[in-house]
């Protein structure tokens, strides 16, 4: 009898320690029943969530997507000449999303589709997914609606691609207005009208730019014209000149391109040499440099300035070429050895202007230029030729 009532209180005690283990099994989220598996994602703080996501009956787990969104469901990828910034590609990012989808998180599918047949997902379109962030990027332009079907769920993103540019150098008479031509290619699907860009201007006393983009050359100067559409900026070095002063930096231009150097010829009219080329091309504007007749060296042109004309001989600086004080028409020097004539000058270029090259660290990037000579140069004196 003893032996039975034993076995029997043995049996009830193991049925009672079966029940308590299967209840802390159950709640602990290890075991939940047959044919049932609790799904885990991490949120932020790097904490489980057994709440996030459901299975099915044979162990696949089912992403909620109800409550996910898009950041903006349309991306605009324009590319722009900067030297210090490149548009590669652009991005979307998954809001609300109940774990980081990435490429190859063993979990996350996807797939793209395209409205436009140019755009080939896969082949010319590209396509990056890293913590909820969807990277594109392409060559194509124009305009596509790109469906993005991501663990069952589907979305519509319009892509916008093309290029944008400004000239970066213009040379303006003073008292003119200039619409302001900004090239842009969206293989004629797409155009930015000149009202949707944020104009400025570094020095409206000079150059002033209306909200459409109309230019007004005021008086003699300098500035960088700014057109801003969204991410994109776009820049322009305006120079404003008198029609004479242009007429000779033309002329200038000309004689490099067209002409050959040549000191013993110099004088003759298809050739030149530094000092001929700037005295013929003030004389083309009815400018006189020192002499009517025959073009004076180099050296002779800078004390006939410097003494005759009183103007002052400054030292050529990257710090006058980021303020922009040297004006279109003035005339810079470069000094060498010892050779007996004023300050040793033995060279002259005509400055023409700028060229923007890009905006960096909040504010623009200048090279100046030359009629004669590639963006960039720089001679060790300037004087400004005042017309």
């Amino acid at each position: 009898m003893k032996i039975k009532k034993l076995t029997a209180f043995i049996l009830a005690l193991c049925m009672i320690l079966t029940s308590v283990i299967a209840l802390d099994l159950t709640e602990s989220g290890k075991a939940a029943g047959t044919g049932e598996v609790t799904a885990y994602a991490y949120n932020e703080g790097g904490d489980e969530d057994e709440t996030a996501n459901t299975s099915t009956s044979d162990g696949t787990e089912v992403i909620d997507m109800s409550g996910v969104t898009l950041s903006a469901d349309t991306l605009y990828l324009i590319s722009f000449d900067d030297y210090y910034y490149s548009s590669d590609d652009v991005s979307v990012t998954f809001l609300n999303v109940p774990y980081y989808m990435s490429d190859n998180d063993g979990k996350t599918t996807y797939t793209v589709t395209s409205s436009n047949a140019a755009f080939v997902p896969g082949s010319n379109v590209y396509f990056e997914l890293y913590d909820n962030v969807l990277c594109i990027s392409t060559s194509v332009k124009g305009v596509t609606v790109l469906t993005v079907t991501i663990n069952g769920a589907s979305y519509n993103i319009t892509l916008i691609s093309g290029s944008i540019s400004m000239t970066n150098s213009a040379l303006l008479q003073k008292g003119k207005k200039y619409k302001t031509a900004i090239t842009q290619d969206f293989n004629g699907q797409y155009s930015i009208p000149l009202s949707s860009f944020t104009w400025s201007s570094t020095n409206t006393s000079a150059v002033s730019v209306s909200k459409s983009g109309l230019i007004k050359a005021k008086k003699k100067g300098n500035a960088v014209i700014y057109a801003i559409y969204g991410n994109v900026r776009l820049g322009c070095a305006v120079s404003v000149a008198t029609k004479k002063t242009i007429k000779a930096i033309k002329k200038a231009v000309w004689i490099g391109k067209n002409c050959s150097y040549s000191q013993p010829k110099r004088m003759q009219s298809k050739y030149y040499d530094c000092s001929s080329l700037v005295w013929k091309a003030y004389k083309s504007a009815g400018i006189t440099v020192m002499s009517k007749s025959y073009a004076p060296v180099a050296a002779d042109i800078a004390r006939w300035l410097v003494k005759t004309k009183k103007n002052k001989l400054m030292k050529f600086k990257n710090s006058g070429v980021k303020k922009m004080t040297y004006n279109a028409g003035d005339l810079g020097f470069n000094y060498g050895s010892s050779n007996g004539r004023f300050k040793n000058i033995n060279h002259v270029e005509m400055f023409i202007g700028y060229e923007y090259a890009g905006y960096y660290g909040g504010k623009a990037h200048l090279y100046p230029k030359w009629a004669n000579r590639f963006s960039g140069y720089y001679t060790n004196y300037i004087v400004h030729f005042d017309l």
